[in-house]
C-alpha cells in the first residue's frame, strides 16, 4: 500500500505548479499564487533533505518546466506574463 512520506509547509498560499525533474529525480519544484518556487530536495532514500526558496514572479506561478538536457535548469511561466529561467546550483537571489 502507499504510504505518505513527507509534507511541506513551505508555501503560504496555495500553489498550481508543481513538477519533478526528469535528469534529477530527487527534485521538485512547486509554485505558488504570491509566485514564489519552492526546489524540493530529497536523498536517495527519498527524505526530504531541505527547501529553497525561488522568487522573482509578481504573480502566480502557473507552470514550471525542467529542461530536457540540463538536469539543473527550470522554467517558470506567471500570470504577471513572464517567463523566467532558473539555475538551481545559483543560490536564490544571486
Amino acid at each position: 500500500a502507499a504510504r505518505h512520506i513527507h509534507s511541506s509547509a513551505g508555501h503560504r498560499v496555495e500553489g498550481y505548479a508543481l513538477a519533478w525533474a526528469a535528469l534529477e529525480p530527487w527534485l521538485l519544484a512547486s509554485g505558488d499564487t504570491q509566485g514564489r518556487i519552492l526546489l524540493h530536495t530529497f536523498n536517495s532514500e527519498g527524505q526530504p533533505r531541505e527547501e529553497l526558496v525561488f522568487e522573482g514572479h509578481q504573480g502566480s506561478v502557473e507552470d514550471i518546466v525542467w529542461s530536457p538536457s540540463e538536469p539543473t535548469v527550470f522554467a517558470s511561466c506567471s500570470a504577471d506574463r513572464s517567463i523566467r529561467f532558473w539555475d538551481t546550483t545559483r543560490p536564490p537571489g544571486k
